[in-house]
């Protein structure tokens, strides 16, 4: 597109070579529709030494603005004169008919300035709807909400109007029934610690020969249930100050049955469950602590002692005990 406007404005300058004229103007394309971009330039012919000074900007009619920067070229047209070409881009937002103010332009060869007036011909702006639509005339703008409006009734009804809503909705939550909360059953600490024991039986340690981590995991379960039944045995006790905090209860346990450790586990049918359970603990420690290797009979051994002893004595043991 700017290459055609190019061409077209150098043939209508070049062509008033021929009657010797100094200055030339055109205006490309010469009818626009409203938005268009053209361009108006003007050339001058000087001697080669010469200078030509046009203005930056132009002079236009309301509903005509500048669209792109001024642009000046210079090019040779013989061994003595050089043609000098100012150009502009403008647009206009309005249909009609328009005519821009003459420009002056001043050329200086040495000292001696002439001054050159160029004058540009008429630009023809279309609409750009259809052509049955030129003779209707526009609707007037519609009416808006001024400064001198009252705001404060306004505010007022939105406020009210808000605190109705409120109203209603607080009014529905509370005749509305409430469903009743749903209570999830709690597995039991046996069943809970039951489960612990299958998941680490089934968990690979015997068979890989880990036996310390195996009791370990053992010996943990029985002290989270046993914490679970009363608070006064907890995980931070040991074996021995287990056995004081049992000894404690109104039945007391059997003399230095908390210091059973050195004993082996056995069938345990001849005590009664709190001496069994220091015992099973006991042994558990050994394995735990001291560092002896054991074995995989054994440590199998104390988990089956460990599943029994928690499934025979539920809550019941803490009441006996």
């Amino acid at each position: 597109m700017r290459r055609s406007i190019g061409v077209a404005l150098l043939a209508l300058l070049v062509a008033g070579r021929a009657r010797a004229q100094e200055v030339r103007t055109a205006v490309v394309p010469d009818t626009v529709t409203a938005g268009d971009v053209f361009r108006v330039a003007i050339r001058v012919l000087v001697p080669r030494a010469a200078e030509a000074s046009f203005p930056d900007s132009l002079s236009l009619p309301e509903d005509v603005e500048a669209a792109a920067s001024r642009v000046i070229v210079r090019d040779s047209v013989d061994a003595e004169r050089d043609a000098v070409t100012a150009t502009w881009g403008l647009t206009a937002w309005r249909p009609g008919a328009y005519t821009l103010d003459p420009v002056t332009v001043r050329v200086t060869d040495g000292d001696r300035t002439d001054a050159v007036r160029a004058a540009f011909g008429p630009i023809r702006v279309g609409s750009v709807l259809p052509a049955d639509t030129v003779g209707i005339e526009p609707r007037p703008p519609r009416g808006v909400i001024g400064p001198d409006r009252a705001w404060l009734p306004l505010i007022l009804l939105a406020l009210l109007a808000a605190a109705i809503v409120a109203a209603g909705v607080y009014a529905y939550r509370r005749r509305r029934p409430r469903p009743d909360a749903i209570v999830l059953p709690s597995t039991p600490p046996r069943e809970r610690a039951l489960a612990e024991l299958e998941r680490i039986r089934r968990s690979g340690l015997l068979e890989s020969g880990r036996y310390k981590e195996f009791g370990s995991a053992v010996t943990d379960v029985v002290r989270a249930y046993l914490a679970e039944l009363s608070p006064d045995w907890g995980t931070d006790l040991t074996t021995t100050e287990l056995a004081f905090a049992m000894r404690a209860d109104p039945a007391p346990l059997p003399p230095r049955a908390e210091a059973s450790h050195e004993m082996e586990l056995g069938s345990g049918s001849d005590a009664g469950p709190a001496v069994s359970l220091i015992r099973l603990l006991g042994v558990a420690d050994v394995l735990k602590f001291t560092g002896v290797t054991g074995t995989a009979a054994g440590a199998e051994r104390l988990w089956t002692r460990a599943r029994d002893w928690i499934g025979a004595n539920d809550g019941a043991f803490r009441r006996a005990a």
